[in-house]
């Protein structure tokens, strides 16, 4: 049993590619984006997440704006992450010699666990044991969101 047939099948689609067009039409058209429980996902963003961590002082290469760093980390998509963090600031120091390590142990300690608490956004200074001629890590945390998630 057909009900019309098939011009009954040719009603039936053109009103529902009507109802589709005219819903389509007609919603709302904000852009909505899904609950994640950051805000990363809901602000807009006009700046990347970067993460920057160098070794800064006169040992660094003569004055004490010198600077000795890895290179700084960019991201547009999610903040960095604490693991990414570390990984920065390892491959900074793993840029030392011996003697610009050996006044920063307890600046890259104290730096490391710093991230460990997803700190706010910002510029922040670990100074060496040794602080003549502005010797200090400094982790530069920039972005829409605070950094160094999960």
């Amino acid at each position: 049993m057909t009900v019309a047939g098939p011009p009954g099948w040719a009603v039936l689609a053109v009103v529902t590619v009507g109802s589709v067009a005219w819903f389509a039409a007609t919603r709302d058209r904000s852009d909505s984006v899904p609950a994640t429980g950051t805000d990363t996902q809901t602000k807009k963003c006009d700046r990347p997440w970067t993460a920057h961590v160098h070794a800064q002082g006169e040992d660094c290469g003569g004055s004490s704006a010198s600077t000795i760093g890895a290179p700084t980390l960019v991201k547009t998509a999610a903040p960095v992450t604490r693991a990414e963090g570390i990984a920065l600031s390892e491959a900074t120091w793993a840029m030392l010699n011996k003697n610009q390590q050996k006044i920063r142990v307890k600046a890259k300690e104290q730096l490391e666990r710093y991230l460990q608490n997803r700190p706010p956004l910002g510029q922040r200074s670990f100074p060496a044991s040794d602080r003549k001629g502005g010797k200090r890590l400094d982790l530069d945390n920039y972005g829409c969101s605070p950094n160094f998630i999960g």
